[in-house]
């Protein structure tokens, strides 16, 4: 968790009530906050708007419009109590707003229910996200995100080569920042990701009956092909040959 705060007694407040679940990340302003969120990739972030430097809104406004940082929950605090400000803060894409002075009960509500939603997200990139559709209309930043991911995997498909380096340079992000916006996103690994890209493509192909194993393993960038046969069962519950023979079988 985040928090960014430059009064230093509500900073430690909040600080000490959630240190017992979190590890907690501290800045007095909107520009140290950015540069930390960027760096870690929290989980949550509460922040002030009053602030020097960078106020609040200038900072959450960055946060929700940079890829790496946009699907991190940011809660904003202050003691303005106006309808335009709160406005002006939802308008930044803050996902709650608590007004000073406030109940730490009610505060740590809402991270709880907004860390429950980010995980029923979760729960739905990783159950649907690899089986896109032409419907799907979601035009959030973090769905843009994982079509791009997906995207870049299968236009790389075939090449066995294809690594977490490649993936993290198209998409102009560092390894670790990458590793932490896709596992805060699906609780994969990166290498789990590109893995399950590939093994979907493969159900694909050999559920057209076009297809021998052999071919469809080197199709999806796999040289190895008793590797490509247990990274299918592992992912499928069936083999790749249960599946040419009953081509009838769905996706698990």
């Amino acid at each position: 968790m985040l928090i960014v705060e430059d009064n230093e007694d509500v900073r430690q407040y909040i600080a000490d009530s959630f240190s017992d679940k979190y590890t907690i990340l501290e800045a007095v302003n909107g520009a140290d906050g950015y540069d930390l969120a960027s760096t870690h990739i929290p989980n949550m972030i509460i922040s002030d708007i009053m602030m020097p430097k960078t106020d609040g809104i200038e900072f959450c406004h960055k946060i929700k419009t940079t890829m790496a940082t946009c699907h991190i929950p940011v809660i904003l605090l202050t003691a303005r109590t106006s309808i335009t400000h709160k406005k002006e803060g939802y308008e930044t894409g803050a996902d709650a707003y608590v007004t000073k002075p406030f109940s730490i009960d009610l505060l740590t509500t809402m991270v709880e229910n907004l860390i429950k939603s980010r995980k029923q997200l979760k729960d739905y990139y990783t159950r649907s996200m690899f089986l896109q559709s032409s419907e799907d209309t979601d035009e959030s930043p973090d769905n843009k995100f994982m079509k791009q991911m997906v995207g870049l995997v299968e236009k790389y498909m075939a090449d066995s080569d294809f690594d977490v380096v490649k993936l993290a340079g198209e998409l102009n992000m560092s390894r670790p920042v990458l590793y932490r916006k896709v596992k805060a996103l699906t609780d994969l690994s990166i290498i789990e990701f590109v893995r399950t890209v590939r093994m979907n493509k493969a159900f694909q192909l050999l559920k057209t009956g076009q297809y021998r194993v052999s071919d469809a393993a080197f199709e999806v960038g796999f040289n190895d092909l008793k590797y490509f046969r247990q990274c299918f069962r592992e992912q499928f519950n069936i083999t790749p040959s249960d599946l040419t023979r009953n081509p009838d079988l769905k996706q698990s």
